[in-house]
């Protein structure tokens, strides 16, 4: 007998959804309640974490609450009347657990990390972490599969939960293994079967190397028989080699002879030419030496002239001046009054502006407060008419008059009150009439059976198989008839009255809703801004009363300053005149110094105007004209450039003389060399012929000498693979001893893989475990149904797990029984496993979402069975199935805020 578990208590710091959670487990059931994703199921995954570090998810890393570096989890638990304590850590790369127990009122460590901790766990529970699941966890479907599932699905569900779908994967998986040693065993014949045939592959590969051997002796003496005649070929060609490299230096060394000559005649000639040019050059050189000293007279007088002009342009310039001047001193002179006065305005606005900074921002604070004041205003009678309006609307719905929330609000509460009872107590009656009609039929069908039954045979009772005579038979024909007749009898007055019932219901359901949407908290949170927007209207107008006074006040400082403004505007032409030329006075200099200035430039021009007649006498001008004087300038300027040019070619003279002198010598030189080396030439005595000749015959031996070449590595490759052939044909006719032997290895492993796999099959070791686990099963399965209390004497299993219970009317299958009877029956066998799982001791189950899949119906039966459950000492039930909460001893309630799970305990 396994020892058996209880929960104590459940710490959680930053486990998934948790930031910190300290939750208390009781006796009897607890309910954990919630909507989807508020946490439910991660008390229960936190619960197997903690014992047999099990989790769901990719990786472990996955139940560290987000943007969290570590979390833990803290188990209290009584086994065997003794309390222990597991905890488990995980940090980013680290982990810790430790099993800790308890000795009077402190805890004493027993064990640490993570493999030593799940081994005491396994030591103490008697099962491991998978067993620990199938038997106290019961996942979500479960029971609503035991039900709806097929027979062959039902049968697979079964086995999983007993642990024998390991053995199932198990079979399946050694088919690929044993069909990968059936290749080998295969690949290894093969290779026995071809050893008859290597010993004659390893006479041919012989042969074919005798024969490869003397063809590569006869191309080795057929290249040694080339490389002579090639050697002899070579010397002649390399002395035809030589002479030819002479002769085409000498041809070379001519032909350029030939060149220099030619290129210094031509030289010759062009000095001669320029020669001549020069002596030309020296002529023109006489004819314009006389006429160029009057040039430097000329640009002077142009200079001068240039310079007069310069002067008077200034002298006009000063004279303007002067009268600017004099001009500027008028009109400053008739707008200074406007300028003081300007001046002087401009200083009293200054002092007004200073007496309006306190009352800065009072217009706008004034013109802020109307606009506030109106919008509250509109707001105020907006929330008068919302509020009308809504109190119309609930004194319709209600048949009131009231104007006061509270009273509202209070009468709303009595009404939605009595409207819930009553509503309440209607579901709970169309429930009862709906129970009953489904168990009349149900009964009825029960009874269909026997009677179609007895109509058929003859003789025998179709229930008990016992003898009966006409007379009995037709007793009990009429009275199943009978009974049949009173159900359906019964079934009609029902559902007349669950028909008035439904009728009723739907009409008070209309009712509630138009109650429920009388919304009291809105209405008093605008009764309550009402007030609040009146509040706010007195400060309003409180705050415009004293500000009028400011602003009455600052009324009459902008006037005097729109005044003072006004005159400003009037004199500011005035004052911008005086303003700009005041400006222009100053920038147009000093009077005194612009006379003195004008003297000194007056003593200049005269200067310069004696100057240029003085000039003109010298050059014999009679009138000063600017443009003659450029155009002789110009002329005298082209004579001296060209005077200048014919001097620079008149100077290379000497040169050029020395260069006729030398290229004469040169030219008897390079003639002289032309005919040494046409001598040379001759003498080479190279003849291009017989080297062409010489060429081809060394190039056709060597293309001789590569193919024999190429021919006789091709037999060396050859011999090289027939040697690897040797080889390996002799080492694979030396394996053919290890290949038997790997042979009948394989054959003994494959018989010992086919035994394993036909144990690991249905009909092996499954089989036995199903049948050896039947028996308890159904015995359990009895037990429990039994506590529920339902008109049944048995229950058994077949091979195959299906069910049949037998009540007043016999054996019959679950299709024949009530869906309420059906869902008994699920959990009794449900719980069965699990106290077979459990080695006959059950104290703990855990349920995740019991009544999911299931029809309303069925559902509501699956609750009523749990509310009268007192079979298991701790029950822990996670649902969002509120109806659940009058079945239970302890209420957790988890919600999810933020992201952040929190639990409740009612």
């Amino acid at each position: 007998m396994r020892s058996s578990m209880i929960i104590n208590s459940l710490a959680l710091e930053n486990f998934k959804s948790y930031s910190k959670m300290n939750l208390d487990f009781n006796s009897g059931i607890s309910i954990i309640m919630g909507q989807n994703g508020a946490g439910k199921s991660t008390i229960l995954e936190a619960v197997s974490f903690a014992l047999f570090k099990q989790y769901s998810g990719r990786s472990i890393q996955h139940l560290v609450r987000s943007e969290q570096t570590k979390m833990k989890v803290q188990l209290d638990f009584v086994v065997n009347a003794r309390t222990y304590r597991v905890l488990r850590e995980r940090g980013k790369s680290t982990s810790k657990a430790e099993l800790r127990i308890k000795e009077g009122e402190a805890f004493h460590s027993l064990a640490t990390g993570d493999k030593q901790v799940s081994y005491e766990i396994q030591n103490l529970l008697e099962m491991d972490g998978d067993l620990f699941l199938n038997a106290v966890y019961v996942r979500q479907g479960e029971i609503a599969d035991l039900i709806d599932k097929t027979q062959s699905e039902k049968k697979q569900l079964i086995g999983k939960l007993l642990g024998i779908d390991s053995l199932e994967k198990s079979w399946k998986n050694m088919l690929p293994l044993i069909k990968d040693y059936e290749s080998q065993k295969e690949r290894c014949k093969g290779r026995i079967e071809g050893m008859g045939e290597l010993k004659k592959d390893l006479e041919k590969e012989t042969e074919k190397k005798t024969l490869l051997d003397d063809k590569i002796k006869n191309t080795q003496s057929k290249k040694e028989q080339i490389l002579i005649e090639m050697e002899a070929i070579k010397r002649d060609k390399d002395e035809m080699d030589t002479r030819k490299i002479r002769f085409k230096e000498m041809d070379s060394l001519i032909k350029f002879k030939r060149e220099s000559l030619v290129k210094a005649h031509q030289s010759e000639k062009e000095l001669l030419d320029e020669l001549k040019n020069i002596g030309e050059k020296e002529e023109r050189i006489k004819e314009i030496e006389p006429e160029l000293p009057g040039i430097k007279d000329l640009e002077s007088l142009k200079t001068s002239i240039s310079l007069l002009d310069t002067l008077n342009i200034k002298r006009k310039e000063i004279e303007s001046r002067i009268s600017n001047i004099n001009k500027f001193q008028s009109i400053l002179s008739e707008n200074e009054p406007f300028f003081e006065e300007y001046n002087d305005i401009q200083k009293k606005i200054n002092e007004i502006n200073l007496q309006m900074e306190p009352f800065s921002g009072i217009k706008g604070s004034m013109t802020q407060l109307k606009i506030n004041q109106k919008q509250i205003q509109d707001k105020s009678k907006k929330i008068t008419h919302e509020i009308g309006k809504r109190f119309i609307t609930a004194n319709d719905i209600l048949g009131t008059d009231f104007t006061e929330w509270e009273l509202l609000n209070n009468h709303l509460t009595r009404v939605k009150s009595a409207a819930e009872i009553k509503l309440e107590s209607l579901t709970t009656q169309i429930n009862e009439k709906t129970g009953e009609i489904s168990s009349l039929e149900s009964l009825n069908k029960s009874m269909q059976k026997p009677l179609d039954e007895l109509k058929t045979v003859e003789g025998q009772c179709p229930v008990c198989k016992s003898e009966i005579d006409v007379s009995k038979k037709n007793e009990l024909v009429e009275g199943y008839l009978s009974d049949i007749e009173s159900n359906t009898n019964s079934i009609k007055n029902i559902q007349s009255i669950l028909k008035e019932l439904n009728v009723e219901k739907t009409d008070l359901n209309t009712k509630y809703l138009q109650i429920t949407s009388i919304n009291t908290d809105i209405l008093k949170e605008r009764v309550e801004s009402l007030a609040d927007t009146s509040g706010e209207l007195e400060n309003i107008v409180s705050q415009m009363e004293d500000l009028q006074g400011k602003v009455t006040l600052l009324d009459e400082i902008e006037a005097n300053l729109n005044s003072k403004k006004g005159r400003l505007e009037e004199i500011k032409a005035n004052y911008e005149r005086y303003i700009k030329v005041q400006g222009s006075l100053e920038s147009a200099g000093n009077l005194d110094e612009l006379n003195k200035e004008m003297k000194e430039l007056l003593n200049q021009i005269n200067l310069k105007e004696e100057e240029i007649n003085n000039l003109t006498t010298k050059l014999g001008l009679s009138t000063v004209d600017i443009e003659l004087i450029d155009t002789e300038i110009s002329r005298l300027k082209k004579l001296n450039d060209e005077y200048q040019q014919i001097r620079g070619i008149v100077s290379k003279k000497e040169s050029v003389v020395e260069k006729i002198q030398k290229f004469g010598a040169e030219i008897l030189k390079i003639t002289e060399e032309q005919e040494k080396a046409q001598q040379e030439l001759e003498g080479t005595a190279y003849d291009e012929e017989i080297h062409e000749n010489l060429i081809n015959s060394f190039n056709d031996k060597n293309i001789e000498f590569q193919d024999t070449n190429g021919q006789e590595k091709e037999y060396s490759g050859e011999l090289k693979g027939v040697l690897e052939n040797i080889n390996r044909i002799g080492g694979e006719l030396g394996l053919y001893g290890k290949y038997q032997a790997e042979l009948s290895s394989l054959d003994d492993f494959l018989k010992l893989l086919n035994l394993f796999r036909d144990l690991y099959g249905k009909d092996g070791i499954q089989k036995e475990l199903r049948n050896m686990s039947r028996p308890l099963i159904e015995q359990n399965t009895r037990e429990f149904f039994e506590k529920f209390n339902f008109e049944y004497s048995d229950i058994t299993l077949d091979e195959d797990y299906n069910i049949d219970v037998y009540g007043p009317v016999g054996k019959t299958t679950l299709d024949m029984i009530s869906g309420g009877e059906r869902i008994a029956v699920a959990l009794a066998l449900r719980l069965g496993i699990t106290k077979a799982l459990s080695g006959g001791t059950l104290e703990l189950i855990m349920l995740d979402e019991p009544t999911i899949h299931l029809d309303t119906y069925r559902r509501s039966e699956l609750i009523d069975i749990l509310k009268r459950m007192s079979i298991i000492p701790q029950m822990i039930i996670v649902t969002h199935d509120v109806d659940l909460e009058e079945a239970a001893e302890n209420i957790i309630k988890v919600e999810k805020v933020e992201g952040i799970s929190r639990v409740m305990v009612e």
